[in-house]
């Protein structure tokens, strides 16, 4: 039975439809952790991104349709590591950002609870000073009323100081855990994250080419079914190795066929040579652009050009 779709396109559209799939995570993580770096390069971290998913793509159709086994086995794992590597940095960085989200949002939680008890405090110590130093006016002691004054606001000032450094030691330590929550330091994916990811692209794209260039032979170039190096149209047509693929399959190989005929060099042309007896010429002053001369016992006249 004939099936409706052969298994090598079968190959490919599920290979694809995964691909497909996890690019829609990474590319999403990946595309958002560029927008949180604010740089004016984000589009092109984007465009590197995209070129790392679409190598999946292309190493999973070499995969199914080179023939030499070394370069499918090598865009097998080409695929498959690639992929692997994006989702790994994909799911460091939606971590790391979910992290940092959440300590931001305790940081205003906690900063909106610090000014409501620093403005009550601060309101607290301004008013109670305020009552001393009325009191103070009454029994006619203004030095002591000022610096009761004084010293309401001097509280004040402290408590909001004290609450500002609260505050501040609780966002380091927010930070300092959304640090920690990614298995990936956040060193490495504001910094040497790009330049691993991008070399490790043209890592797998320089040995892609190189396996290519060793395996051309092995490859059948004009689709009938004859791998290069036993088919007699192509360059990489080898006469032992085309043998051995022929005789395999009970067949005699192209140049066993037509087996070379051995090529004899031209023989020379020989020119014949007239040579007339003295006694039959006439002696005759040679003239000038004559072309015969004597020699010996007749004249030789040169054979025709």
């Amino acid at each position: 039975m004939q099936r409706r779709i052969g298994t090598k396109w079968q190959l490919v559209g599920f290979g694809w439809l995964v691909a497909g799939l996890l690019a829609f995570y990474t590319l999403g993580a990946l595309w958002e952790y560029a927008d949180s770096l604010d740089s004016t390069n984000g589009w092109m971290l984007k465009v590197g991104f995209v070129a790392c998913e679409a190598s999946v793509f292309v190493w999973v159709w070499w995969h199914v349709w080179r023939n030499w086994t070394v370069t499918r086995v090598w865009c097998l794992i080409a695929a498959t590591g690639m992929g692997i590597f994006l989702v790994v940095h994909a799911s460091a960085v939606t971590k790391y950002l979910s992290a940092k989200k959440e300590a931001g949002v305790q940081t205003e939680k906690l900063a909106s609870g610090l000014a409501q008890i620093t403005g009550a405090a601060s309101q607290g110590a301004v008013t109670g000073a305020g009552e001393v130093a009325q009191k103070l006016r009454q029994n006619k002691a203004p030095n002591s009323a000022r610096a009761a004054i004084r010293d309401g606001a001097n509280a004040a000032a402290e408590v909001g100081t004290a609450n500002g450094k609260t505050l501040a030691d609780a966002h380091l330590k927010l930070e300092e855990g959304a640090k920690n929550s990614t298995f990936l330091s956040p060193e490495y994916l504001n910094g040497k994250m790009f330049a691993v990811v991008f070399i490790a692209l043209l890592v797998g794209v320089l040995i892609t080419f190189l396996v290519f260039e060793i395996g051309k032979a092995e490859e059948d170039d004009d689709g009938d079914g004859i791998p290069n190096y036993a088919d007699a149209d192509s360059r990489y047509y080898n006469a032992a190795r085309a043998k051995k693929w022929w005789g395999d399959r009970g067949q005699l190989a192209p140049h066993e066929l037509n087996p070379p005929q051995p090529q004899t060099p031209p023989a020379p042309v020989k020119h014949p040579i007239t040579v007339v007896p003295t006694s039959l010429q006439q002696p005759a002053t040679a003239k000038q652009g004559s072309t015969s001369f004597t020699s010996g016992g007749g004249n030789f006249i040169p054979p025709p050009q």
